[in-house]
């Protein structure tokens, strides 16, 4: 796998963790989401957590380019 197709599900996990927030903010009290959560959507969407899934996998692998 290169560079290139992990920078892109890369941007688009961070893209999913800001429409989860968004969801989780018209949500209000009735959300789902954990405090711990919403703190990891926001590490996400700040570059402090990356993340890939591979098709036919069950694990998530972690990967910082920094």
């Amino acid at each position: 796998m290169d560079i290139l197709n992990i920078a892109n599900m890369n941007k688009k996990y961070i893209e999913l963790a800001k429409q989860k927030l968004k969801n989780h903010k018209v949500s209000g009290s009735k959300t789902e989401l954990s405090i711990f959560q919403v703190a990891e959507l926001i590490d996400v969407i700040n570059g402090k957590i990356e993340k890939f899934t591979l098709n036919n996998s069950t694990q998530n692998f972690s990967v910082n380019l920094n």
